[in-house]
């Protein structure tokens, strides 16, 4: 899960409520379940508390920073529970990484099991061996000799049916139903062992980028061992999982909603940092720092309150010497600062998502400005007006890239607003254009923006936003 990237971040001082609630509610998880519960009578006659904690937010909001300092936490326990973290694989050439290698973050989750230093790690070895034969070459170094002895046991007591559980090939689960169920139940039965002699948390970072196989088997892990000292807390990024799969969206979305059907999820979602949350983590990273309103103002603005892109941002000014590392005080030209890469690239895979239709729809609009209007996006687009009324409201809902601000009336007549959910999405948009159909569009919104003032000049009426509209698309 640890990225060098999150390890240069430091835990941001307005996350400490997420992280407070993280605590508690993955601590009433291990200790709603820590009495010794019989396997044969789980039945859920226990209070129902959420066994799944998931993180969501958006590319650079902090999860992966908040989980690390969250595992931080729980290992500095008195008593401290077993952690293992795994992190989801990025998508390779366009491809789910379930496609190349099925259930990786398990892999990776076993393999911590087995192969912890010490007395656990003979422990959890000798379980892996006893319960989880399938997954026995996760282990590292050892694995292929536990499974050899394994093997020539099965062979002696002429268990054909378990030795058909073993996996073939390069990926653990194997090439039929049978065996991905095998698999399945001797994974949760290894958690629940785990479990016995230590409280378990099974953090899966990046869950928008599983394989089905991963996800189908967090959701039978969570069903089952509902009644085990065990707290699984995947994170995800919903706009990302809402728009995978060609548009189908990510099985993790359905299987939250499933696992809340059973009161087993309880979501804690990261917001972007608002102004308090922005002042509390200057004064953390500068001593000195006095309130400077202007530029707090300015850097939400460039930022959208994203917290990569607040300390990508205080990064590049302190290397370009615009702002003291030690007070924190700006210098003049700060608004003049480059865009850092990360973010740039943040906002590019963002857009990626997006449809060749939509994405031309929007790159007109983002020539209008931040805020956008229906009324001069439609006598500009090709499209028809019900089909970009579709599209916008799909590049809202699906991908979040506007927000509707509903009807209003500006340039004299009433039609619907929308608003880049970030600057840096509209300009990104509008450099994309040629520098040729940027003239095109400024010239074709200034026609309609002239015959709107004509038509109120006519009736008398004065609209005074359309003045300086004008004069920037002329």
């Amino acid at each position: 899960m640890t990225t060098s990237l999150s390890r240069n971040l430091v835990m941001l001082p307005a996350r400490t409520e997420e992280l407070t609630r993280l605590l508690g509610s993955v601590g009433r998880v291990l200790r709603h379940r820590a009495e010794p519960v019989d396997d044969a009578a789980e039945t859920g006659s226990r209070v129902t508390v959420p066994n799944t904690i998931v993180l969501s937010g958006e590319a650079g909001i902090g999860k992966t920073t908040l989980l690390e300092t969250f595992v931080d936490k729980l290992k500095g326990m008195p008593d401290p529970p077993t952690v293992v973290e795994a992190t989801c694989s990025t998508p390779v050439a366009g491809h789910d990484i379930g496609e190349v290698e099925a259930l990786a973050p398990w892999m990776n989750i076993v393999a911590q099991l087995g192969g912890e230093a010490g007395e656990a790690q003979f422990h959890g070895r000798t379980l892996v061996g006893k319960l989880a034969l399938a997954w026995v070459r996760c282990i590292p170094v050892v694995g292929d000799v536990i499974e050899s002895a394994a093997d020539t046991a099965l062979i002696l007591k002429g268990n054909e049916r378990m030795r058909s559980s073993k996996f073939s090939g390069t990926g653990p689960a194997g090439s039929g139903v049978g065996n991905q169920e095998q698999m399945f139940r001797q994974c949760i039965n290894l958690l629940r062992a785990i479990a016995k002699s230590r409280p378990l948390v099974v953090i899966i970072d990046d869950m928008h980028w599983a394989d089905t196989s991963s996800t189908n088997l967090l959701f039978t892990a969570a069903r089952e061992l509902q009644n085990a000292p065990i707290a699984f807390v995947p994170a995800y990024r919903p706009d990302e999982a809402s728009t995978s799969r060609g548009g189908a969206g990510h099985p993790i979305v359905e299987i939250i909603g499933e696992l809340g059907r059973y009161s087993l999820v309880e979501t804690i979602p990261l917001s972007v940092m608002d102004a308090a949350g922005l002042n509390v983590l200057l004064r953390a990273r500068y001593g000195q720092y006095e309130d400077e309103p202007d530029f707090e103002r300015w850097l939400r603005s460039v930022s959208a309150g994203n917290p990569l892109f607040i300390t990508q941002y205080l990064s590049t000014l302190e290397e370009d010497g615009t702002i003291d590392r030690r007070t924190g005080h700006v210098g003049p030209g700060y608004r003049a600062v480059a865009v850092p890469p990360t973010a740039r690239a943040v906002i590019a895979e963002r857009l990626r998502r997006l449809d060749d239709e939509t994405l031309e729809l929007l790159r007109y609009a983002s020539v209008e400005g931040e805020t956008f209007s229906t009324l001069l996006l439609a006598k500009i687009s090709e499209v028809g007006r019900l089909a970009m009324l579709r599209l916008l409201r799909r590049a809202e809902s699906d991908h979040r890239i506007i927000k509707s601000l509903g009807k209003q009336t500006v340039y004299g007549s009433e039609t619907t607003l929308y608003r880049f959910d970030h600057e840096l999405i509209r300009q990104t948009l509008y450099e994309s254009l040629g520098e040729e159909e940027r003239e095109v569009v400024h010239e074709a919104m200034l026609d309609v923006l002239v015959a709107e003032a004509e038509k109120l000049r006519e009736s008398g009426e004065m609209i005074r936003e359309l003045g300086p509209r004008i004069a920037a698309h002329a």
